[in-house]
């Protein structure tokens, strides 16, 4: 827990000295930009830790935990179907950025410089950022950065769902400048997709076949959300 509160500090501190999120708001990437845009590299922070919330109609019958399902690999996940996003769609070649001399400890330190150091070394001029986040305004604030099972309940209304919240940063390589950003689709989930199951005060009180179930539906959540997030930031055609 303590090292994905780092990364999320970090990042806080990065969007603020750079004006990024906090001031100018999301933005698509530009067409002076798109042009000048020849090699991709992309990279997921969204870490291993699984979140699980129950928001009730007082904050009594509030719950959460976060767990660690480093098996799951979502950073590859997530990677890989932007990557595959991008190749398909677009004109833009993209590879996955070289992790093996990545200090995720380091990035509070060093902000962005560590991986556009990589990013420079294997020759790509834009650098796609996956990292956790939420908005600090609307329904949004309800969600734990990054990913996992929200519950939520006001009287005799019950809503579930997986989620993936998060946002994707478009870096240029060589100016260290952020050239653009957008949410991870439109909301972090979508209320009513399987698997509705009821929250439990932990991941392992799940059977076997419920913890893939829920792993599947996250793995489906980034695959739309990622597809509606390159759209909107117009690196690849928006789905209809």
């Amino acid at each position: 827990m303590r090292r994905s509160l780092q990364l999320l500090a970090c990042w806080a501190l990065v969007s603020l000295l750079s004006g990024c999120a906090a001031l100018g708001g999301k933005r698509p990437v530009s067409g002076e930009d798109l042009t000048q845009t020849r090699r991709i590299g992309v990279v997921s922070l969204l870490g291993d830790e699984f979140h699980g919330l129950r928001i009730g109609t007082t904050v009594f019958q509030n719950a959460r935990y976060s767990v660690k399902v480093p098996e799951w690999q979502i950073d590859a996940y997530a990677t890989d179907k932007a990557i595959e996003l991008l190749r398909q769609r677009s004109r833009f070649e993209a590879t996955a950025l070289d992790r093996r001399d990545l200090v995720i400890e380091r990035l509070r330190v060093d902000g962005p410089q560590q991986l556009l150091a990589i990013a420079a070394r294997q020759g790509v001029d834009r650098l796609l950022v996956i990292r956790p986040g939420t908005a600090t305004s609307q329904e949004r604030v309800l969600f734990a950065p990054g990913y996992g099972m929200m519950e939520r309940s006001f009287l005799n209304l019950m809503r579930r769902c997986v989620y993936a919240a998060y946002r994707i940063d478009v870096l240029d390589v060589k100016t260290g400048q952020e050239i653009a950003w957008e949410w991870g689709g439109d909301f972090p989930c979508e209320y009513g997709e399987t698997p509705q199951l009821p929250f439990l005060p932990g991941l392992e009180y799940y059977s076997a076949e419920q913890r893939e179930g829920i792993r599947l539906g996250l793995l489906r959540r980034i695959d739309k959300s990622m597809a509606d997030a390159l759209g909107a930031l117009a690196l690849i055609p928006e789905p209809r």
